[in-house]
């Protein structure tokens, strides 16, 4: 199966609060660890609960753990979508943060829009991402 068998259209976004990320090493090897960034952190609740990952007509269930006093993760169930939507080192994704009011963000059970954008870097450049902060990549 390749990408034009997974892809869907990228869809408009629809205002919700959002984080991205590009994805590293630790998020589609046999880690599979999504620590989420600070600003996409700062968004979401401190809790620990299911929630979903949406992604055109397909859904996954994934456990977000917010409790942790350092950072926030989505742990189990996130191996299955970085499988099913072939997800490699040089993809950037979208977190859309669905629904969303800022009422009732620690009572609705989360949900997230995902989108992926393929991002085919060169071979030379991918040795160099070594999948932490202390090594960015930087693209001119």
């Amino acid at each position: 199966m390749g990408y034009d068998d997974i892809d869907i259209d990228i869809e408009p976004y629809t205002g919700a609060p959002y984080f991205h990320l590009l994805v590293t090493k630790t998020m589609v090897n046999p880690l599979y660890q999504l620590t989420l960034p600070r600003g996409g952190a700062r968004l979401l609740p401190d809790i620990s609960t299911e929630a979903t990952l949406v992604r055109g007509k397909r859904e996954w269930k994934v456990f977000f753990n917010g409790t942790h006093k350092t950072h926030k993760r989505l742990e189990l169930g996130w191996k299955a979508f970085v499988d099913d939507n072939q997800l490699k080192v040089e993809d950037f994704c979208t977190f859309e943060i669905m629904p969303w009011t800022p009422k009732d963000i620690d009572s609705t059970p989360l949900k997230f829009k995902v989108q992926v954008f393929r991002c085919d870097l060169p071979a030379a450049l991918l040795e160099k991402i070594d999948g932490t902060s202390n090594n960015p990549a930087l693209v001119e």
